[in-house]
């Protein structure tokens, strides 16, 4: 399969299931029924025409948004995807690590390990966070912080980014190497954390409640993004728009307090730590990286033994 269909084909797997828009059903009766009603001929025909054209655009965008959405990928397709696409950057982080010679990576002993961003990140457009619900249980996410541990030779050497799974573009790559003599400790444990979730459910900020729906521009902001949220989902990257600022309307922002796994180095003089694992955020497959974290922390314990002993 071509790259640019698979990325393609990823993206369009987040895409929401699409539901018909009654707003604009409802607009497009009012305007047949008043056309009906009027006694002048030619405004007659002008009403119901309106009318006829809005309902049978919607009708129509819907159905090719839901043809789309029927012909998704499989969730194993998607695994199997996501797969390939960790040990592509597995590859990535041993050629951006640049290790000596002497100090070779020990293959069997290199772990992925993976959490969902599901939250405000600074720089990082909230559109391009997104997750699917997979056949089973769980769901699938766009970003993903990701740490790749080698365990090599002499030192334990660490790549992170954060990666835009539909796209494969990495952002804040970085690499490290830690000698084994200067690592403290490696675990993996519950927190509880604090993060500003992203209200994913289409509801807005009005501002002033239920009176929003009076305020004239408030409706016409709401009317311009579900009908562009109708052509994006039966058209999908065909057609690329963007509103203007003034008419986007915002997402409310929640705190979130969540008890998750997390996977931690700690050094002499700093530490790192990662979120792997949250019940709360439903991740497909967390039981598979809570492991990988526990095999991580045991194997990078076991050769800290024994270089201490040696």
């Amino acid at each position: 399969m071509q790259t640019e269909d698979k990325r393609s084909q990823i993206e369009s797997w987040f895409m929401p299931e699409p539901k018909l828009q009654p707003v604009f059903l409802i607009i497009a009766g009012f305007f047949i029924i008043c056309g009906l009603a009027i006694d002048t001929s030619a405004f007659r025909l002008i009403m119901a025409a309106v009318g006829a054209l809005l309902g049978g655009l919607t009708y129509y965008l819907y159905i090719k948004a839901k043809t789309k959405y029927d012909a998704r990928p499989s969730t194993d397709q998607m695994i199997q995807w996501l797969q390939e696409d960790l040990e592509a950057l597995k590859e990535r982080s041993l050629e951006m690590l640049t290790l000596d010679e002497e100090n070779e990576v020990i293959a069997e002993e290199s772990v992925i390990l993976k959490g969902p961003i599901w939250w405000k990140v600074s720089g990082l457009d909230e559109s391009t966070i997104q997750r699917g619900k997979t056949d089973g249980q769980g769901f699938l996410y766009s970003y993903w912080e990701i740490i790749i541990l080698h365990a090599a030779e002499n030192s334990l050497a660490v790549y992170s980014c954060e990666f835009n799974w539909p796209r494969n573009q990495r952002r804040n790559e970085s690499t490290a190497e830690y000698f084994y003599q200067d690592i403290v400790s490696v675990r993996t444990y519950n927190e509880s954390r604090s993060y500003k979730f992203l209200e994913r459910d289409n509801k807005f900020a009005v501002g002033c409640g239920c009176l929003g729906y009076l305020n004239p521009f408030f409706v016409t902001r709401l009317l311009l993004n579900q009908f562009i949220a109708a052509v994006q989902g039966a058209f999908g990257n065909s057609f690329d728009s963007e509103l203007p600022d003034f008419l986007k309307l915002k997402r409310k922002d929640e705190d979130w307090h969540i008890e998750g796994k997390v996977f931690s180095i700690r050094l002499s003089g700093d530490s790192a730590e990662f979120l792997i694992d949250s019940p709360q955020l439903e991740i497909y497959g967390a039981d598979e990286a809570a492991k990988l974290g526990d095999k991580a922390a045991t194997t990078i314990s076991r050769r800290l033994r024994e270089k201490r002993v040696g």
